[in-house]
């Protein structure tokens, strides 16, 4: 992991709302196009997903694959993610059954 470890997670978050943003713009209209929007961005949320799997390192209970930024500093509001143990077999289940 070295480029895109940090945002990996969020872009497993951001990918699928993204891509329901552009089933629902499909809309009833082309529903053709909606159904291979949904399964490309359900295939690309699953091939994110395997590099943190791949890469997860079992032998520590610690969070891995950590992303910290500030995002409203003034409330001292921060974004943060993280994988544990626990985790990662949920979200690989996840974006399997997408």
């Amino acid at each position: 992991m070295t480029m895109f470890s940090g945002a990996l997670l969020s872009l497993l978050i951001w990918v699928p709302i993204l891509g329901g943003v552009g089933v629902l713009l499909a809309g009833d209209g082309r529903p053709v196009m909606a159904r291979w929007l949904a399964l490309l961005v359900s295939a690309a949320t699953l091939l994110l997903c395997v590099p943190l799997y791949l890469a997860f390192d079992t032998s520590t209970a610690a969070m891995q694959f950590q992303e910290y930024r500030a995002w409203i500093e003034t409330f001292n509001i921060h974004y943060h993610l993280g994988i544990d143990g626990f985790s990662i077999p949920l979200i690989l289940l996840t974006t399997f059954f997408g």
